[in-house]
């Protein structure tokens, strides 16, 4: 055997400088081995008791058994559940001996500790971190070491081992049962002493087993552990225990196991003669838990029935397990390797009720009171419905028996139900003879029954164990909680109320027959019978809709009133069947609102404006009175004083209504600004029944025209179309633009630098308002004559002059007046847009221009180089080489065209000529022949136009034309071919010359003769002229 020592500690005292005695003590465990009795005591030949505590120093190791050759076999075993006196049994002996060693003396031994521990993966015996204790046994107060002089001394003498018992059980999962597999164990011998000669002793010893030569303790035995009963859970609100029960265990190893139940509820019978209800399983395989360190459970059930599968009743039950299986070991007595029985509590109630749920019977006519509930088992259900208050002599029958008559059963129920699923009854609120009952919380109770021919069942059936008891309330309510009345509304800036037609809203919470009546504020005198006994629908908002007029279809008078809702509900008991809600309503039906004024101001076509609302058709007045009128409500609706205006008549209601005032009184003339007061009375009409709106309408309205004004006011000239100059010409007609805002009398006159008056162009005409209004003046003086009519005179001088339009009130009472003016400048007579064309071989010269009015125009052309002495004076006489006269239109281009010859009709030479345009509007005063202005009809030229036109105008026929070649090219006879009795020639006078015309006919014979040019020096012959031997060659024409 190992035999481990280890010195733990001792005492040594040395003293410096001196020799001493050293003492030391030593404590250890010398032996640990496993020990099985099979006679107890050892040498008789009584049998051991087989549960290893009467195990002592003499009796036999088994920690190294080699009697069969295979120690593993033999070696420390315990192989069998149940205790046996002949090994293997169904324990074993741990024991150690203790050995001291003193030079001091004796001292005690305190305790010895045996850990027992499991072997798995990586274990190491010394080491409780790997091995760490499944069970713990401890021994105290030891014995005495009693060594002397260091002589080792077995504690207890007499080679004694202390030995406790092991059966193999230990804590598995709160519960000591036994697991297969190979275990060791830790001895620990530990001493705390004091000696008076060796001081303070404190020494601990730890052994470990098994050790050399030893085989660890080998558990293979049949065993049940860690069994658990639970019941099913029904329910989700309040789950019950029911069937099935859940039987679950762990076996050792693999076994044949048998489960029986028994019924345990008589207390007379003894244990073990419980009548048998149930075999669930009878040596049935079942798997063990795997070894070293298995957690495989097993598990069986029990559904609540007997063996003929029939419920049983309610009560406690007991569930007996046992378990066996064989081996190489076989008992003596032939049995096998059976497990202890184990036994767990059943307590059965295997039909009851859960989940018991309410919802009360409401208001609406659909409502269904409900009752929910869940049963563990189908079965037959009875529920009763009291009245309220009812109490029972006890719930734990069925069913239950009224209390000291304190209820009635109104209505049962007898429904069957399926399990496990959530089930209802339905009551509609009635009692067994089908009429409502009242409101209030009612009394139920609920029970079941289900038939079962079990023996375990008196009666033959399984009832519920008690009875649900509750209350389930019926809140209908009254049909109709209230009334919502409203009236109609009208006005934006003043809304008022009250107005017809008034509503009755409410919402009935079931279907229920409705009336409706007006009373007056008594409560007593119907005045309208709105609606009487009529169905009305549940959970809808319902309207009744009230005219405001009595039963004989008059308006009622403004005031209170009671609006009474009675209602009559076919669903409530018959002392609530009838409900009256009342509710005030006021009634206040003819009104005048959201009366407002608009002011009269300025504009054209502004009015005075009185807008109202009426609530109902009526008769309307509107009188405006003087700015100096007072209206005093108090004494409505008399005002005192005439109206300057007033209107009346049939007003609709319920729309907005505008009154017109154009600001004139009842003769039609303006009125003066100011405040005016008005007041609207109005009152229904065309019946007997005559109501007076309950407003005091009055107000006032603003006229305030202020001043007539001017706008707009713009004077523009003609402007002529312009040919050959950029410049600006204002000319007559000016058209003079204007504006009045109110209708007014317009005068437009032209005054001079002075003030005065140069001509009148509108004299106190109407002119209407916000128009634009065009007036023309054409440039003359005008007055106005005695008898009112308009004289026009000639063109006003060139000036400036000053355009003035007044505007005046028409009515006399308005006084306002506006004046515009505008400074413009004036020249009526014009010579403009003038140009010239020089005379060239190609072109004749040309004179442009235009002038303002139709004027008799006089153009002179004189020599180059003259000099006018003046505007009025022509040049003197001798220097005119051509003059143009004649009546010209105005303000369109007119050419005067010179063709380059003088008044005897001869070519004037080429060079740089003066013009000269003068006209007048006075055509006669110009002469037609030489135009000189006559002194008599023109005296000192005063009608000749200011504008007098003097330039020059260039006459470049050049020296680079063929002067010979034009003369021949341009003669020709006409008409050609000749078949007349007449016929006219056309030659060119190029240049001052002579000509000759001959004519010839086809013979050759001279037939006609004539010369032209200057007749005081005529010249022979037809020879051109030489042109500086351009023409030495005559030439002869084809004619």
């Amino acid at each position: 055997m190992l035999k481990k020592l280890i010195l733990i500690s001792g005492a040594l005292a040395i003293l410096a400088g001196l020799t001493a005695t050293v003492s030391a003590q030593q404590l250890y465990v010398s032996d640990i081995d496993v020990k099985f009795s099979t006679v107890a005591p050892p040498g008789s030949d009584t049998p051991s008791s087989g549960y290893c505590n009467d195990v002592s120093s003499e009796s036999i190791s088994v920690s190294f058994d080699t009697s069969g050759g295979n120690v593993w076999k033999n070696s420390s075993l315990i192989e069998f559940e149940q205790p046996r006196s002949t090994y293997p049994g169904a324990c074993l002996g741990l024991c150690v001996q203790i050995v001291c060693v003193s030079t001091a003396g004796h001292f005690g031994i305190d305790e010895l500790t045996f850990e027992i521990f499991k072997f798995g993966i990586g274990a190491n015996p010394l080491d409780p971190a790997s091995t760490p204790p499944i069970r713990t046994v401890s021994m105290f107060n030891i014995g005495q070491c009693k060594s002397d002089d260091n002589i080792k001394d077995i504690i207890g003498r007499n080679n004694k081992y202390y030995c406790t018992s092991w059966d193999g059980s230990y804590n598995l999962n709160g519960i000591f049962g036994k697991s297969n597999g190979q275990f060791g164990f830790r001895a620990r011998v530990k001493t705390n002493q004091v000696s008076q000669t060796a001081g303070n002793i404190s020494i601990e010893q730890t052994a470990a087993f098994p050790g050399e030569n030893q085989i660890p303790i080998q558990v293979n035995v049949t065993s049940i552990h860690t069994v658990r009963s639970s019941p099913t859970v029904v329910g989700r609100i309040t789950g019950v225990a029911a069937q099935p029960y859940n039987i679950l265990y762990r076996l050792s190893k693999d076994a044949l196991v048998t489960i029986k139940i028994s019924e345990a509820t008589d207390l007379v019978l003894a244990p073990g003669n419980y009548p048998l209800v149930r075999t669930i399983v009878s040596s049935t395989p079942r798997v063990g838990e795997g070894t070293p360190d298995g957690t495989l459970t097993n598990g069986d059930f029990w559904d609540g029935r007997d063996d003929g599968g029939n419920l049983v009743a309610g009560g406690n039950y007991i569930a007996q397990i046992d378990a066996y299986s064989n081996d190489l070991w076989e008992r003596t007595d032939g049995q096998p390797d059976r497990a202890f029985t184990y036994t767990t509590q059943l307590s059965l109630d295997p039909l009851q009720i859960t989940d018991v749920a309410v919802r009360p019977l409401g208001s609406s006519s659909t409502d269904m009171a409900t009752i929910s509930y869940m049963l563990t088992e189908a079965a037959t259900v009875y529920v009763g419905i009291y009245t309220p208050g009812t109490q029972f002599v006890s719930i734990n029958t069925a069913p239950p028996a009224i209390f000291n008559n304190s209820g009635t059963l109104l209505r049962s129920f007898v429904d069957q139900k399926d399990r496990r699923v959530t089930a209802s009854t339905f009551w509609d609120g009635r009692d067994i003879a089908g009429s409502p009952v009242c409101d209030g919380d009612y009394v139920y109770a609920i029970y079941a029954v289900l038939p079962s021919s079990s023996n375990f069942a008196p009666g033959g059936e399984v009832r519920t164990m008690r009875t649900m008891v509750g209350t389930i309330p019926v809140v209908r309510g009254r049909v109709l909680a209230f009334v919502s009345p409203s009236s109609t509304v009208i006005g934006s800036t003043q809304s008022v109320a009250d107005l017809d037609p008034f509503y009755f809203r409410y919402t009935p919470s079931r279907a229920a027959f409705v009336s409706l009546y007006i009373k007056k504020m008594d409560g007593i005198t119907i005045v309208s019978s709105v609606t009487e006994n009529a169905i009305r629908a549940a959970n809808f908002s319902n309207r009744e809709v009230w005219n405001g007029k009595d039963n004989n279809g008059l308006y009622v008078s403004s005031g209170s009133y009671l609006a009474e809702l009675i209602t009559t509900d076919p669903f409530q008991c018959s002392t609530k069947k009838t409900s009256t809600t009342t509710v005030q309503i006021s009634v206040n039906m003819f009104r005048t609102v959201d009366v407002m004024s608009g002011s009269l101001l300025g504009g054209s076509s502004d009015t005075a404006r009185i807008s109202f609302e009426l609530s109902q058709p009526m008769y309307m007045q509107l009188r405006i009175y003087p700015v100096s009128t007072v209206v005093n409500p108090s004494d409505w609706p008399n005002v005192t004083g005439t109206p300057v205006y007033e209107v009346e008549g049939m007003r609709p209601g319920r729309s907005r209504i505008t009154e017109y005032w154009d600001g004139r009184d009842v003769n039609g003339i303006l009125v003066a600004d100011g405040r005016y007061p008005f007041t609207l009375v109005a009152y229904t009409a065309g019946t007997a029944q005559v109501m007076y709106s309950t407003d005091k309408t009055y107000g006032y309205v603003d006229v305030s025209r202020g001043k007539v004004i001017i706008s707009e006011f713009k004077v523009s000239p003609s402007l002529p179309t312009l040919y050959n100059s950029s410049d600006t010409v204002k000319l007559p007609p000016y058209e003079i633009e204007y504006a009045v805002n109110r209708q007014a009398n317009v005068t437009v006159e032209v005054l001079d630098d002075l003030g005065a008056v140069t001509a009148n162009v509108v004299n106190g005409e109407v002119r209407d308002p916000d128009i634009l209004n065009k007036e023309f003046w054409d440039g003359r003086t005008s007055y106005i004559d005695g008898n009112g009519y308009r004289v026009t005179g000639d063109f006003v001088e060139p000036d400036s002059y000053n355009m003035r339009v007044t505007a005046q009130d028409i009515d006399a009472q308005l006084t306002s007046r506006a004046t515009v003016q505008m400074d413009i400048s004036v020249d009526p007579l014009r010579i403009f847009d003038v140009s010239i064309v020089p005379l060239t071989l190609d072109n004749m010269a040309v004179v442009s221009y235009q002038i303002s009015e139709p004027m008799k125009v006089v153009t002179k052309i004189f020599k180059p180089g003259t000099s006018m002495p003046n505007d009025t004076d022509d040049p003197p006489a001798g220097r005119l080489v051509k003059r143009i006269i004649g009546v010209r239109p105005s303000r369109t281009q007119i050419s005067e065209y010179w063709d380059g010859t003088d008044l005897t009709l001869s070519k004037v030479p080429d060079g740089n000529y003066v013009f000269k345009i003068y006209a007048s509007t006075v055509t006669d005063a110009i002469s037609a022949i030489d135009g000189v202005l006559s002194p008599t009809l023109c005296p000192n030229e005063s009608c000749r136009v200011p504008d007098i036109v003097t330039s020059n105008i260039p006459v470049t026929r050049g020296g680079t034309a063929d002067l010979c070649g034009d003369f021949a090219n341009e003669t020709f006879f006409a008409p050609n071919p000749y078949n007349g009795t007449s016929g006219w020639f056309k030659i060119p006078i190029i240049i001052n010359g002579w000509v000759s015309l001959k004519m010839y006919n086809i013979a050759g014979d001279l037939v006609y003769k004539k010369n032209f040019g200057d007749l005081n020096a005529p010249r022979d012959g037809g020879n051109n002229i030489d042109g500086n031997n351009k023409c030495s060659v005559a030439q002869t024409h084809e004619a």
